[in-house]
């Protein structure tokens, strides 16, 4: 349940106080919003009894580990560009030094965890699409395609047209 709900209106609709009877109200707002603490944010929704169940969930398992729970937050924000440490250090809802610290421990860096999120989502892009490479590129968050076939061929050992090419090829031998 919120504590506050903002809306752009000069009143709230009827049914804001059946469904949020306990919750303040900001009228006039520039945006309508929902507030919800950062520390109820890895919680699911509550189900209601007719829903089906969601198989593709990956944040409500306890499967994952702390840099594959961060890749997929960051994943959304990568056409923005580069995501900064100090925004996935928000994200996380920790220090940036204390997210240098987890990903020690877990092995790795921000930079090789943005590098592998990047290339999954490139690679999907280009299984699962027909986009030019510049716009995979582009979704991928880079703004140079040169800089992102060098470092799609660095993690996944070829160009990015080289793999399209040769997923299409095995996908013509299936066939």
């Amino acid at each position: 349940m919120p504590s506050r709900l903002g809306i752009c209106g000069s009143s709230a609709p009827a049914v804001v106080d059946e469904h949020f009877p306990d919750c303040r109200i900001s009228l006039k707002q520039p945006f309508s919003y929902i507030k919800i603490s950062r520390s109820r944010l890895h919680l699911g929704a509550i189900a209601s009894p007719d829903a089906k169940p969601e198989s593709t969930l990956p944040l409500l398992t306890a499967d994952l580990n702390f840099a594959e729970t961060l890749a997929l937050l960051i994943r959304p924000y990568l056409p923005e560009g580069y995501p900064p440490i100090r925004f996935a250090a928000s994200l996380a809802d920790t220090s940036v030094r204390t997210l240098s610290r987890r990903f020690s421990k877990c092995g790795t860096s921000y930079q090789s965890l943005i590098d592998g999120v990047r290339f999954k989502l490139a690679r999907d892009l280009l299984l699962e699409s027909d986009a030019s490479i510049s716009n995979i590129a582009a979704a991928s968050g880079y703004q140079d395609n040169a800089n992102f076939a060098r470092i799609f061929r660095r993690v996944g050992g070829l160009s990015p047209r080289e793999f399209r090419k040769a997923q299409n090829e095995t996908q013509s031998k299936r066939r």
